[in-house]
């Protein structure tokens, strides 16, 4: 065996997920990113670009700035675990690159992320009687190592009373969620601002 003229490249792509409107790591998270570390130690020249990323809600100057935590909120993480904080460059996109409508609760998740890639390199030892037949070639491999996809939601009956606003209070603590709700139940709420008794609301949980 020796070491041969192909390239053997293997890509990593890493993406963690984020809680609505939060910049917080998850746990699931922070285990993704331990999982890529493995790999950026044992390539010292490796650097990464995180790009933070939002979904469609907000606007584009907040989901900038939410893009931007999210993005820091990963290279504090990893330079915590060791890397170098030279090794780490961020970039926000905003929601300039999120594809899901709001409704989708799993595309939403998907889109509120911080991703980057990790391209690892390395000879391949193969018969030194077939190296000939190898050179010139490259492959390239591709894997991905990715959070959770965490996304639910309850039922809540309106009662008499009720307001958006009420809603919003008890279920989030803050009636100024209330658009979050309605954008969710739009097609049960003729008048948002006299919601019919009985109604029975989907209240998302991201």
């Amino acid at each position: 065996m020796k070491p041969s003229l192909v390239i053997k490249k293997v890509i990593k792509n890493v993406k963690v997920y984020f809680d609505y409107d939060k910049s917080e790591l998850r746990p699931d998270a922070e285990d993704a990113l331990r999982k890529a570390m493995d790999t950026l130690m044992k390539n010292p020249r490796a650097d990464i670009l995180i790009t933070g990323n939002a979904d469609v809600r907000g606007s584009e100057k907040y989901n900038l700035k939410l893009g931007e935590k999210r993005a820091a909120s990963v290279k504090e993480f990893m330079s915590g675990q060791g890397l170098p904080e030279d090794r780490i460059r961020i970039l926000s996109r905003g929601k300039l690159d999120a594809m899901a409508p709001v409704g989708d609760l799993v595309g939403m998740q998907k889109d509120r992320n911080a991703q980057f890639m990790i391209a690892e390199v390395e000879e391949v030892m193969i018969p030194a009687s077939q190296a000939g037949l190898y050179q010139d070639r490259a492959i390239e491999e591709r894997q991905n190592i990715e959070g959770e996809v965490k996304v639910d939601t309850r039922e809540y009956e309106i009662q008499p009373g009720d307001t958006l606003w009420s809603v919003a209070k008890k279920e989030y603590g803050d009636g100024r969620q209330w658009k979050r709700i309605y954008e969710f139940n739009k097609d049960l709420l003729p008048n948002p601002d006299r919601p019919k008794k009985g109604t029975k609301l989907r209240i998302p949980i991201e």
